[in-house]
């Protein structure tokens, strides 16, 4: 098990965003699958990636595919933690 106790987390509503105004995703035309695995990929074991946008089960742009993401990066974490 990890000793590292520092647990670092972002959380962003995206709504008030001057930028992105509440924006979601959606794939370039050719875009494929795989970028989707690309982009959800976790980096080091410490950086993790979930959102609609790294959903990769078909709801990809949806409420569905943020909680299919989430629900993907606690197993990644717990599985990083535990060394699986």
């Amino acid at each position: 098990m990890s000793n590292d106790s520092n647990i670092i987390s972002l959380v962003k509503d995206w709504t008030t965003d001057e930028f992105t105004k509440g924006g979601f995703s959606y794939p370039l035309v050719g875009a494929t699958l795989q970028d989707r695995k690309t982009l959800a990929a976790p980096v080091s074991k410490k950086i993790y990636f979930a959102g609609e946008a790294t959903d990769f089960s078909g709801d990809a742009g949806s409420v569905s595919g943020a909680l299919n993401s989430a629900v993907r990066v606690s197993k990644e974490i717990v599985d990083s933690i535990l060394n699986r």
